[in-house]
């Protein structure tokens, strides 16, 4: 994983692109699979398998994290 920034333990910003790469070579099961990446430039993700949510900015990211 590709991670752009740490928010907090098990818990990271990562943008677009990263997880689009990513995406590639996730299994048919993962939830998230066929999610489009590129709706969001940043995308919270975490450690335990949470499905990623979209933001429009780093400043969300935290806010919605606090």
């Amino acid at each position: 994983m590709k991670v752009f920034k740490t928010i907090s333990s098990g818990v990271f910003l990562q943008d677009s692109q990263s997880l689009i790469s990513e995406q590639l070579e996730w299994d048919d099961e993962d939830e998230a699979k066929n999610m489009d990446f590129s709706a969001y430039p940043f995308w919270i993700t975490t450690d335990d398998g949470v499905t990623p949510i979209g933001v429009h900015s780093e400043n969300e990211a935290f806010e919605i994290c606090r």
